[in-house]
């Protein structure tokens, strides 16, 4: 049996702070993955991208741990959005009926451009 694995790669890109999932996301990570979004979206009014393409597999706890995360940072001022997912996550999504919760963008370059227009406003 081949073991699971799951890398956060933070990063930052125009002023804008990154989360980028490798893997596969399983119950045994969503501790994991508060962390790392409280640790990415910590300061007031965070503007925070989700690259999700090379993520494999998301289970229901995981979302609801970005469910949660993508509350408290928009109560602050700020937003999560989602740059770049592979089809079968954004099937999840969807499936769940979340792809309304959060603003999707094809790729991680034009979430941050999405950013970036609304700070120069």
């Amino acid at each position: 049996m081949r073991k699971l694995y799951l890398n956060f790669i933070i990063q930052q890109e125009a002023g804008v702070q990154v989360l980028i999932l490798d893997g596969y996301l399983d119950i045994t990570q969503t501790t994991a993955l508060g962390e790392k979004l409280d640790l990415v979206c910590q300061s007031e009014k965070a503007h925070c991208v989700l690259d999700l393409t090379r993520l494999r597999s998301i289970n229901s706890a995981s979302l609801g741990v970005l469910i949660n995360r993508i509350q408290d940072v928009r109560k602050r001022g700020g937003d999560l959005c989602i740059g770049g997912c592979s089809e079968i996550v954004e099937q999840v999504f969807k499936t769940f009926g979340f792809q309304n919760v959060f603003k999707f963008f094809p790729a991680r370059r034009e979430a941050i451009e999405y950013f970036s227009s609304k700070a120069g406003k």
